[in-house]
């Protein structure tokens, strides 16, 4: 028999290593460990004979404490669906595979804890009930169809795919999935002479499950970094629901939802008054989204990419210019645009007149997209995807793209 204490210890150790990494990647930590997990099961069945689980030893204490490291992974799991029982995805997933793994779970840790031919046949006849092999590959093949995915399910439900929910998801999907590779690995110690056909043929379908959420996670980026539906939605969701808060709540709002959206890009924000008219506002470029007189204000969002720049060639172009008073003032945006774009390259310039209330914004600054500091007497309010000039009570910006 192998040395007892050395098997447990080293299943200590990697369940510890499951326990400090991302849930994300608990499927990853757990298969680069099967050959542990396996020897487990096969050492336990063979101590059974030989161990009284009220008499203390070097073995049996190091089992109690493998015990309460796998009884930690399970808890952890457990909490990991409060982040996602808003989904109404969140109680079939539960039901059906998290629930069949935490059950199952219990049964393998009173193996551990009270190693007897009892707990044995227990945990056997629930694994031949219950099989967690075919349990996850039950559940990676409603992951490869679209109708039944848990994760698209609920990424669907949101007005446009965000970081919060694919990653609590990939959490909840991975820990789920890791609990049945350790089930199946340890019963195969226990049951199947250490053969390893399940846990190797469970741990290549992961390998593939791995390498389609990283392309899920691609596709979803490429929604947001390409199309406007989901955003424009949500824009009129801010502008029907929000009437009671202010332009400056409105923009803090689309900006906290921004900040967690899943796109190589950042947004800025403008909210002000409702108002019409070129004499008011006009705007001239591309990759911008306008939603005008709904809900008691106008707001506008571009998409940027750009983290820093120099305001200095627009501060040229206006200082010596005489702002016009027009009613129709796009020409004049127009023409800015041109001079602009021939020195660098905006996505969009534009003009608001101070009175219309403006609020700007800018989404991702969390994620390293940090705010510049105003400077010179002609910035108004300057960040770091766009220039702002407030000069004669009109409201200058350059958006580069």
């Amino acid at each position: 028999m192998p040395d007892a204490y050395k098997t447990t210890s080293d299943a200590v150790t990697v369940t510890n290593s499951v326990l400090s990494a991302s849930a994300k990647f608990a499927t990853k930590t757990v298969a680069e460990n099967l050959a542990k997990y396996c020897a487990l099961g096969a050492v336990v069945k063979d101590l059974i004979p030989l161990l009284k689980p009220n008499e203390p030893s070097a073995e049996m204490k190091k089992l109690k404490e493998l015990e309460s490291k796998l009884n930690a992974l399970s808890t952890r799991m457990e909490q990991g669906f409060n982040g996602i029982k808003t989904f109404v995805a969140a109680y079939n997933f539960y039901d059906k595979f998290a629930s069949k793994a935490a059950t199952l779970m219990s049964y393998m840790r009173q193996t551990i804890l009270n190693p007897s031919h009892h707990t044995k046949g227990l945990f056997q006849k629930a694994v031949v009930d219950n099989p967690p092999l075919w349990y996850a590959k039950q559940l990676i093949e409603q992951l490869n169809n679209l109708e039944t995915n848990p994760l698209k399910l609920a990424m669907n439900e949101l007005y446009f795919p965000k970081y919060e929910t694919f990653n609590k998801w990939k959490e909840a999907i991975n820990g789920v999935l890791a609990q049945f590779l350790i089930l199946e690995t340890y019963l195969n110690g226990m049951f199947w002479d250490s053969n390893m056909y399940g846990p190797n043929e469970l741990k290549d379908q992961l390998n593939e499950l791995s390498e389609k959420m990283d392309k899920w996670f691609k596709e979803y980026h490429e929604v947001n970094n390409t199309k406007w539906t989901g955003i424009e939605k949500y824009i009129h969701h801010v502008q029907d629901s929000c009437q009671h808060i202010g332009n400056a709540g409105k923009r803090d709002e689309i900006v906290k939802e921004f900040d967690d959206m899943m796109t190589n890009f950042a947004f800025t924000v403008l909210v002000y008054n409702d108002c019409g008219g070129y004499d008011n506002h006009a705007f001239f470029g591309h990759n911008a989204l306008f939603s005008f007189r709904r809900g008691g204000c106008n707001i506008a969002v571009f998409r940027v990419t750009w983290k820093h720049g120099s305001c200095d060639i627009l501060d040229t172009l206006l200082y010596n210019e005489t702002i016009p008073h027009k009613r129709n003032n796009r020409p004049y945006i127009e023409g800015i645009y041109h001079q602009f774009n021939s020195r660098t390259w905006p996505g969009h310039v534009g003009m608001i007149r101070e009175n219309q209330n403006v609020c700007s914004g800018v989404s991702r600054t969390k994620n390293g997209f940090e705010p510049l500091h105003n400077r010179g007497k002609m910035v108004h309010e300057r960040h770091a995807f766009g220039y702002d000039i407030c000069r004669d009570r009109i409201f200058f910006f350059a958006i580069p793209y």
